[in-house]
């Protein structure tokens, strides 16, 4: 022990004797004080009485003592103890590297709990400050080790976080834009429109770049820091260390190393800010063109190819941990080929793979010829057994050294796991073993760990890892996805070969279906990594229709039953008809095919009991849009294919129920973008259709125009707005209704005739702004008075109303509904019953099929003129519904205005505690309760019976609040 005691204590610690005598101890002096002579200066701390050496030892001690080796102090070490937690104003105060500690801004701690810690790090790691803590040095040849131990096995971040501090990955110039990017959306999280997102090609230093940026923030304290690298997190999961962080008034942010579309890191954070939670999430992507990439900073690209700057810092780097001398630093991929190296030098890279992925093929194929599946038997088994009847199976049968056609079990199990790392994927090897032994084992069969120590030992073309915390599920994939990419292209030719191969694993995970399941997981990623929102684009389309028609089996013979797999099965099948020209009977069977599985799974989601097939909110949502635009296509292909004027007017009329349903559960552009290409492509192309039937999609087309706000939209979906909408010019009839065509409309029972003629009354809405003009207002009055003089007629068409809601509304305030953030209410009683009537009116026609922003509006104008408690309880359930699916729904959307134009201002009284963080407060002047929420407060601490003064009244999705922030207030 006394030989390790310098390098325990490492150079930067102390060395503490205290109570050493040198007559008792059996500790020889001499060899202490040897040991103690090579500490650094101050390295050693000697307390209590003068120790009794012998003269020689005597002269040692106290010429240690004189060059400052040695530190004497007459007091125990524990009399020292306690007079410094004697000393310190808090002595509970948690140590700096508390594992427990999470600091933030301002000097704020948060203390995290056990049930805390378990719920948040069920999807990501909390990094608290014990990532920042002290790291003790390492002697050359364990640095030697960890080094190559970094960069050769797939690593936890915490280890990753280490090796970055140790320095043994450059930092790339990249970085420094991606950093300065981080602090501006920490700064300013609430004007992030979406979600940071990292891209580049495999190999570029991106996971690296990650951990060092998350490194870099918790270094400053600047926010707490989340950090996934298995899937995407679950916004349950992190809500409540969100919530936690949020009443610190601190910001999150939630760093997810997982290739996905970066539309997927948006949905996440808009769940996320459904709640209010201040956050900003940084994600990882494949390289993504520049056409999208161009005008927005949110994208930060990791080039491929070196700087001169990280060329030298790539040599400095190999030199110090003495790498190959011959490298070729200006490639455009350095740093793979200085990732290869690492192990030892690799043959070059094109030849060397080749090689390398045949000699596994024979190695594994040896391996596996000799790996028996063992089942237990029973007597019959055993007597059969003894009369020759073979027991137990090899792995592989068909050893073939010559296998040039890639057809051998060998030889698919290399092409089985390529196949899916070429797309970033691992594979569960229960799940490969399973395919190549599938006409030899019985379904269910698991494969033991030998069995598969067996096949795989001494391979290092693979990697692997487990899919989960408890290591129940062993995943293989390659070591670098470019180096699967060769391999593929060398062996399978080419995206339908590869297809082929992931479509035999597909068809053999029949142990999917439940969500969290690793086989579900895996099946639903490498679908979606195929599909056209993958990371190649279209570049598998031509298999789209075997791999949906794959899950169609999975799901008939092997009862797999997946809301998500469903919902890829009719996307899928859409997308084959979009990119291929299929006979008109084709294109009709393959959307059948799409609109039942669709159907079908929302029908198990809508049954009870055990019968019913449970998705999350998001797979239901995309269920109901993927709905809406299977029967788009129906409906356009009826007009394409010239079918009957009956066909084609039925086609669009369950075409746009169908969009009116997700439109009223989808609080997104998606259904509305289907209201749009869907009535546009039958315009266009049903020239069968009568002038009646063409004026009615053109009122639907210009409801759904007047519904959409193009401020709100991202600038994605703003782009496709406006092409849509310069699309419709072209088809619609500008020309007014005449009265012919008026008449035999209300002839029919159509209302359309009254809509189309209020719309060429009412003001046509600018792009942006929240205030009407005097002419937008005297237009808006127009269109209002001829509806409500026909209001009973119109009160069930929900064209009429919306378009009688928002002229209502822009007489009534001057704005324009819905735009901006507390906008004033009308201030006229007969105003706010009237509203009040039209939106009842038009939820009556059907809520499920209106959006959620007219179910707010219904309770704030119960809340005014009818049953407060009504309201609230409709409050409620539009807060659940809403919950992770509207980002804006805890925004103050509308607030009290005095008729002199400006917020009222109350007083109330606290009546309650409602819940963690929020009051109930009596206005008396209103006879109404708000919700208070802690922190938004002028004052300091809230109690019962305690007066609260000078607030406006705001609303939101959850219901009315006390709002200290409107003007006047």
């Amino acid at each position: 022990m006394l030989r390790n005691l310098l390098e325990v204590a490492t150079p930067v610690g102390i060395i503490v004797v205290d109570g050493y005598d040198p007559v008792q101890d059996w500790l020889r002096a001499e060899e202490l004080l040897a040991v103690l002579g090579t500490a650094p200066s101050g390295g050693v701390l000697w307390c209590g009485t003068e120790p009794a050496f012998a003269e020689d030892d005597r002269d040692i001690f106290e010429q240690l003592v004189s060059d400052g080796i040695i530190i004497r102090d007459d007091r125990t070490f524990a009399q020292i103890a306690s007079e410094l937690r004697a000393g310190t104003e808090d002595a509970s105060t948690p140590n700096w590297d508390d594992p427990d500690l999470v600091t933030l801004p301002n000097s704020k701690q948060l203390v995290t709990s056990p049930r805390l810690r378990l719920t948040t790090q069920a999807s990501a790691l909390i990094l608290d400050d014990s990532i920042t803590g002290f790291l003790p040095p390492l002697q050359s040849e364990l640095a030697q080790s960890a080094f190559e131990s970094f960069h050769g096995i797939p690593s936890n971040v915490r280890a990753r976080l280490e090796g970055v501090r140790r320095g043994f990955a450059i930092d790339r110039d990249f970085e420094k834009q991606l950093q300065s990017r981080l602090k501006q959306a920490l700064r300013q999280h609430h004007r992030e429109s979406g979600a940071l997102i990292l891209h580049g090609q495999s190999g570029t230093g991106k996971s690296i770049a990650l951990a060092r940026a998350a490194l870099q923030v918790r270094l400053e304290n600047a926010a707490a820091v989340l950090f996934a690298t298995e899937r995407l997190p679950n916004a349950a999961d992190v809500s409540a260390f969100l919530a936690q962080i949020d009443q610190l008034e601190a910001t999150t942010l939630i760093v997810v190393d997982v290739h996905l579309a970066p539309t997927r890191f948006d949905e996440l954070l808009e769940a996320l800010r459904s709640r209010g939670h201040r956050v900003v999430i940084l994600g990882v992507s494949y390289r993504i063109e520049d056409q999208v990439t161009r005008g927005s900073d949110r994208y930060i690209e990791a080039p491929r190819r070196l700087e001169q700057g990280e060329q030298e810092k790539l040599v400095a780097l190999a030199a110090r941990y003495n790498l190959s001398n011959n490298l070729l630093t200006n490639e455009p991929y350095a740093l793979a080929r200085f990732y290869w190296q690492l192990p030892g030098s690799r043959r070059l890279l094109a030849q060397g793979l080749g090689k390398e992925a045949r000699a596994s093929q024979s190695l594994i194929a040896n391996q596996g010829a000799n790996t028996k599946v063992t089942r237990t038997v029973t007597a019959l088994g055993l007597a059969l057994m003894q009369a020759g009847y073979r027991g137990d199976i090899s792995v592989i049968e068909d050893v073939d050294p010559q296998d040039l056609d890639g057809a051998s079990s060998a030889a698919k199990v290399i092409d089985y796991i390529m196949a899916a790392a070429r797309l970033y994927k691992s594979v569960p090897v229960n799940l490969v073993l399973r395919a190549i032994l599938k006409d030899r084992v019985s379904e269910g069969t698991a494969f033991g760990i030998d069995l598969i120590h067996g096949v795989f030992k001494d391979q290092d073309l693979f990697r692997w890892h487990y899919g989960d915390e408890s290591g129940e599920e062993l995943l293989v994939g390659a070591r670098l996805q470019l180096e699967a990419e060769l391999i593929c292209n060398a062996r399978l030719g080419g995206p339908v070969e590869e297809a082929s191969r992931l479509i035999e694993l597909i068809s053999q995970s029949y142990r999917a279906g439940f969500e969290g399941n690793e086989e579900t997981k895996f099946v639903t990623d490498i679908v979606y990594a195929l599909g056209p929102d993958g990371p190649f684009g279209e570049r598998y389309k031509d298999s789209y229709e075997d791999i949906a028609r794959a899950l169609t089996a999975l799901r008939e013979k092997n009862g797999v039953l997946s809301a998500r797999l469903m919902l890829q099965e009719a996307t899928l099948r859409r997308h084959y008809i979009r990119t291929h020209d299929l006979e008109a009977a084709d294109k009709e069977l393959v959307l059948d095919e799409a609109s039942r599985a669709v159907d079908h799974a929302l029908t198990l989601i809508g049954q009870s009991g055990t019968q019913r097939l449970h998705a999350s909110r998001k797979t239901r949502e995309n269920l109901w849009v993927e709905r809406a635009a299977t029967y788009g296509y129906l409906a356009t292909d009826a007009a394409q294919r010239n079918a009957s004027a009956e066909e084609v007017w039925s086609s669009y009329c369950a075409a746009r129920e169908a969009g009116q349903m997700a439109s009223g559960r989808v609080d997104t552009y998606f259904p509305l973008d289907i209201a749009l290409w869907m009535p546009l492509g039958v315009l266009r192309n049903g020239t069968q259709l009568g002038e009646l039937e063409r004026r009615e999609i053109e009122a639907d087309i210009q409801a759904t125009l007047d519904t959409i706000d193009p401020s709100a939209l991202a600038p994605d979906q703003e782009e496709r707005f406006q092409k849509q909408r310069f699309n419709l010019g072209g088809v619609l009839d500008d020309q007014p209704l005449s009265d012919e065509a008026f008449r035999e409309l209300e002839r029919l029972g159509s209302t359309a005739g009254y809509y189309l003629r209020a719309r060429d009354l009412a003001p046509s809405k600018p792009e942006s702004g929240e205030i009407a003009e005097k002419f937008h207002v005297t237009a808006a009055e127009k269109a209002r008075n001829y509806l409500w003089t026909h209001f009973e007629k119109v009160r069930s068409d929900p064209r009429c109303l919306r378009l009688y809601l928002n002229c209502e509304w822009t007489v009534a305030t001057g704005r324009w509904l819905f735009r901006g953030t507390r906008q004033p209410l009308p201030t006229s009683e007969e105003t706010l019953r009237r509203l009040h009537l039209v939106v009842t009116d038009l939820l009556a026609l059907g809520e499920a099929q209106m959006q959620p922003r007219y179910r707010y509006l219904e309770c704030v104008l119960r809340w005014f003129t009818g049953s407060e408690a009504e309201a609230i309880a409709d409050w409620r359930r539009l807060a659940s519904d809403t919950e992770y699916v509207e980002r804006g729904r805890v925004l103050n959307r509308h607030t009290v205005y005095s008729e002199q134009g400006e917020p009222r201002i109350f007083s109330g009284i606290v009546e309650r505690q409602i819940g963690i963080g929020r009051w109930s407060v009596l206005v008396p002047s209103l006879r109404r309760h708000v919700d208070l929420v802690e922190g938004r407060s002028k004052g300091g601490n809230i109690a019962t019976g305690q007066i609260i003064n000078g607030f406006s009244i705001s609303f939101n999705y959850l219901g009315p609040i006390v709002d200290f922030g409107a003007e006047g207030a």
